[in-house]
C-alpha cells in the first residue's frame, strides 16, 4: 500500500491539510477510513476535512532525525533534518553555524539569514556595532569598557539670564560667557537611587569679568561657592552630581584659572 503524508504543525497535524502523493487511487480508502469526505483536485491532492487526523506509518527507526518534507517532484516524504532545502517553503543558501530561519512575507517562504543581517546580537561572539544603542534607562551589568569616549556638548555663547544645563545632552558640557549668569537650572537628572554627573567647562570671552550666581540647589564644600576666574579667555572646570534626582546637586571645583 502507498503511504501518504502531511506536514506536522506544533506537535500535531494541520487541520484541513492537503496530502500530496504520486497518484490518487483506491489505496487511499484504507488510509483515510472514517475521516469523512475526502476531495481531490487536478493537482493530485487529497484535502482532509477540518479536524481530521492522519497517521504516518513510517517506523520509528526511519523517522529518526527527519522532518516531513517535499521531494523534488513535490511529493511529501520524510527528509533528513540536515537538508532544510527539502522542506516545503524553505529556501537555504550557504548554511552556516548560527544562521536563523526568517520568514519572507514577500516571497512567502522561510530563508536562512545571519544574525548580523537581521541586526541581532550574538551572545557568544564579539560584535562590531555600526549604530548607536539606546538602553532606555535600563541597566548594563558587569561591563568592561575599553577605549571609550563621552560626548562634549557645546552650550554655545551665553549672554544673559538663566543658563540651562540638561543632563541628557551629555556628561561633559562647555560654555563661553559673554555676559553674567543670573542663575542656572539642571534638568533630566536620572532617577533617585542612580547617580548623574555633569562636568562643566566655563570660558570667559575676550572681555572677561563675567560672573556666575549659583542656584540654591547646588551644595558646595563648606556651603561656599567658588570664586571663578574673570580674566579674558580664562577657563574654569566644575563638576556637579546628584543621587536623588536633582533634589540636591553637589558641586566641586576641578580646575580654576586655566587658559583656553
Amino acid at each position: 500500500m502507498t503511504t501518504y503524508y502531511t506536514r506536522q504543525i506544533a506537535g500535531g497535524f494541520q487541520a484541513g491539510a492537503t496530502v500530496r502523493a504520486a497518484s490518487v487511487n483506491s489505496e487511499l480508502d484504507a488510509l483515510v477510513t472514517g475521516l469523512g469526505t475526502v476531495t481531490t483536485d487536478i493537482n493530485r491532492a487529497i484535502k482532509l476535512p477540518s479536524g481530521a487526523d492522519i497517521e504516518l506509518t513510517e517506523n520509528a527507526a526511519s523517522r529518526a532525525n527527519k522532518v516531513v518534507a517535499a521531494d523534488s517532484a513535490g511529493d511529501v516524504v520524510w527528509s533528513a533534518i540536515g537538508d532544510l532545502s527539502a522542506v516545503i517553503d524553505v529556501v537555504t543558501a550557504s548554511l552556516a553555524n548560527g544562521d536563523i530561519l526568517v520568514y519572507d512575507s514577500t516571497d512567502l517562504r522561510w530563508e536562512n539569514r545571519t544574525l548580523a543581517a537581521q541586526n541581532i546580537m550574538s551572545t557568544d561572539a564579539a560584535q562590531t556595532m555600526a549604530a548607536s544603542i539606546n538602553m532606555a534607562d535600563n541597566a548594563l551589568t558587569r561591563g568592561v569598557f575599553k577605549d571609550g569616549a563621552e560626548t562634549a556638548y557645546n552650550l554655545g555663547t551665553f549672554s544673559s539670564g538663566t543658563l540651562a544645563i540638561d543632563h541628557e545632552d551629555g556628561h561633559y558640557q562647555y560654555v563661553t560667557l559673554a555676559g553674567n549668569v543670573g542663575t542656572q537650572t539642571f534638568s533630566n537628572w536620572p532617577a533617585t537611587g542612580t547617580v548623574g554627573y555633569i562636568t562643566l567647562e566655563i570660558t570667559q570671552d575676550g572681555t572677561g569679568s563675567r560672573t556666575v550666581s549659583w542656584a540654591s540647589s547646588v551644595d558646595w564644600q563648606d556651603a561656599a561657592a567658588p570664586t571663578l576666574s574673570t580674566g579674558a579667555a580664562d577657563v574654569d572646570i566644575l563638576m556637579f552630581w546628584t543621587r536623588d534626582g536633582g533634589t540636591t546637586v553637589h558641586g566641586s571645583v576641578v580646575s580654576l584659572n586655566s587658559s583656553s
